[in-house]
């Protein structure tokens, strides 16, 4: 199967030289420019961003559930208790840490979308302006990770105050050309099922980090129904 879609293309690179720039003024002015702000929308303090969280769909209240966690399993924000608008858009606004990990998940428990237009159903999450994950017509799972600490050093970044045992971050990166026929699961060593996802949608990647106990023992299983080749997947634990 054609998987070019889970693999979007580098943009061009500028073939045109940089055009020199004017010359410095004799008389530089002695005003410095302004400082930059602690945070960029201006509502959070020093340190965190501004995490919004935009849905629509009428089957939204019924059918679809989505959260934000932390690396450590926290809920920092979820879709329980929202109310929409009187247009039927679900907006929430919330300060978070930004040196940490988050994984935002959404789940279709009907598996059929939000709604059948599909130009009348959306989800986008932002981190100060910058769109973290968006979609339209949600069909079974997507997870998607950000965060400034997801690609550091694990056994640094799952590092928690109070916590006697070290932990060790688990990722996980799964690319679908058609991702409704995959499923996945990961069991601790008493035979416990840690975390668990699927089916997903066509043509989406999906991303995971979360902090697992460092000593102890894991089993991966990722199973694809189809029976043909439909995705891609890497599986890290960091362990020093």
């Amino acid at each position: 199967n054609d998987l070019q879609c889970m693999i979007p293309p580098t943009n061009s690179p500028t073939l045109a030289p940089v055009k020199e720039t004017a010359t410095p003024s004799d008389t530089p002015s002695i005003a410095p420019t302004s400082p930059p702000t602690s945070t960029p929308t201006g509502v959070c303090e020093r340190g965190y961003g501004l995490l919004e969280i935009i849905a629509e769909g009428d089957k939204f209240v019924d059918e679809v559930s989505w959260n934000v966690r932390d690396v450590f399993g926290d809920v920092v924000i979820a879709s329980a208790g929202q109310n929409a608008s009187d247009d039927g858009v679900y907006s929430i606004r919330e300060c978070i840490a930004l040196k940490s990990c988050y994984t935002f998940s959404i789940h279709d428990s009907i598996e059929d979308g939000f709604v059948e237009d599909e130009s009348r159903c959306f989800y986008t999450v932002i981190l100060d302006n910058e769109v973290i994950a968006s979609g339209t017509n949600l069909l079974r799972d997507q997870t998607t990770m950000f965060g400034a600490f997801c690609l550091e050093n694990g056994d640094i970044a799952c590092m928690k105050l109070g916590e006697t045992n070290p932990l060790s971050m688990f990722r996980l990166e799964l690319a679908s050309h058609n991702g409704r026929d995959i499923t996945w699961n990961l069991a601790n060593g008493a035979k416990q099922i840690v975390r668990s996802a699927g089916p997903f949608g066509n043509c989406h990647v999906n991303t995971l980090a979360m902090c697992l106990p460092t000593e102890d023992c894991y089993e991966f299983t990722i199973a694809d129904d189809s029976g043909e080749e439909t995705g891609l997947f890497t599986v890290m634990f960091s362990h020093t």
